[in-house]
């Protein structure tokens, strides 16, 4: 495990950074502005040629201006107002908020941050459990670990679910849409009899119902996830395909949308999202699987199987003996459990595993760091002053700082932990 500390987005940091550096301004609007005129009467201090050429980000706001960047080209001391170019998508208004960034722009500050998060990463690791994907068969030993787990320490199975519907067990074919074929499959399923295969010509409709089925009614205001078998011909980024819930039959106007995650082509998944509106819930007469709404992913041969609904967190998780699973390595590494193990579990029963991910690396302004924003800050500042040799005094002490902080986030390993190489 990895030492807790303090939650900041990378906004947070990045300004701290600017700050500690010397080289941002973190202001705010204090009177409307235009879409080239930015006014703080406040954090604006400095003479006519004082902020030429810097680089200014909008960061909060109504106007739809967040995370647009621009220069700034003229400065009147007399009214604190910054003049831009270019021009922001919205005028500037009093209360919003902006940062003013000299000798570094916010890209190399960003980019400074995910460095130091980089130059963490062999130390310290992200811990990371999923339940979303796996489910056991019998007679299958060999599973796909999800492509981030680095390391596993513990392989847990659902023993048992207090809240569990089943919504369709495909013995019978759903209605299918335009330009798609449905039928009932008995030679290429995972549960019962049969799965719904669903041939998809190219050309089917962005957006369009793909096929659905009409059910008898059903309460899932007590559950808070769908859970399905799936599997595709073709890879499915995620989005590319949704599930839906109707208390109207045939899907006529979907009252429970999710997104369908991401899939490789030809393998089975045993999927597990999350509802969107539970609460409204409460008479589901029909499920059916749509296209994105500005996408025709083409042709493709679609099958699903064993549609639940659930609570998840009414499950109850019981671990495997560590002897009982392993991992073979391999460009697509795999869980593989022992026949004992097997035998334990039971068919069409949720794995969930427990493990370590390498730190993400900050894409957006409101993401989290996973390792101590201390050490990112020390870091990040070290390595933007190392090419000034009047810093050198700041430089080694934040550079002892980060090695410090380093230090002290470093993982832990658990008992019984496997790397899983890629």
């Amino acid at each position: 495990m990895t030492m807790p500390h303090a939650a900041k987005t990378r906004k947070e940091i990045r300004q701290i950074i600017g700050d500690i550096c010397g080289t941002t301004i973190v202001g705010t609007c204090s009177a409307a502005g235009s879409t080239t005129t930015v006014i703080d009467t406040q954090g604006l201090r400095g003479g006519v040629d004082d902020y030429k050429g810097q680089e200014i980000m909008m960061v909060s706001g109504t106007a739809g201006n967040i995370g647009e960047k621009s220069r700034v080209v003229d400065y009147n001391p007399q009214s604190h107002k910054l003049t831009v170019s270019p021009a922001f998508s919205g005028a500037t208004a009093d209360g919003d908020g902006y940062e003013l960034h000299k000798t570094f722009t916010v890209t190399r500050l960003n980019n400074a941050i995910n460095l130091a998060i980089i130059g963490a990463s062999d130390e310290v690791f992200a811990s990371k459990v999923d339940d979303s994907t796996l489910g056991t068969l019998i007679n299958e030993y060999e599973y796909t670990i999800p492509t981030d787990f680095v390391a596993l320490h513990t392989v847990g199975y659902s023993s048992s679910i207090k809240v569990d519907h089943l919504l369709d067990d495909s013995s019978a074919a759903w209605t299918a849409g335009a330009s798609v074929t449905s039928t009932a499959d008995t030679s290429f399923k995972k549960i019962g009899s049969s799965s719904s295969k669903l041939v998809v010509a190219a050309g089917a409709a962005a957006g369009a119902l793909l096929a659905y089925k009409n059910i008898n009614s059903v309460d899932v205001s007590d559950c808070d996830r769908i859970e399905f078998w799936m599997y595709s011909s073709i890879a499915l980024p995620s989005g590319y395909a949704s599930f839906v819930l109707d208390d109207s039959l045939a899907c006529a106007s979907a009252l429970d949308t999710m997104t369908v995650p991401a899939m490789s082509a030809n393998i089975w998944y045993k999927h597990s999202i999350a509802l969107s509106n539970p609460y409204l819930d409460t008479a589901i007469v029909s499920i059916g699987i749509k296209q994105y709404t500005s996408v025709d992913f083409g042709a493709c041969t679609i099958y699903l199987n064993d549609v639940h609904a659930v609570l998840a967190k009414s499950r109850i998780y019981k671990d495997l003996d560590p002897e009982s699973w392993g991992i073979v390595q391999g460009t697509s590494p795999q869980l593989k459990l022992n026949a004992a193990a097997i035998s334990e579990i039971g068919n069409n029963k949720r794995l969930r595993l427990s493990g370590y991910k390498l730190l993400s690396e900050l894409s957006a302004d409101t993401s989290e760091a996973e390792v101590d924003p201390d050490y990112i800050i020390a870091r990040a500042v070290s390595d933007l002053l190392s090419s000034d040799p009047k810093e050198i005094n700041r430089v080694k002490y934040f550079t002892g700082m980060s090695e410090a902080k380093k230090l002290s986030a470093r993982t832990s390993l658990e008992n019984h932990t496997e790397w899983v190489a890629r």
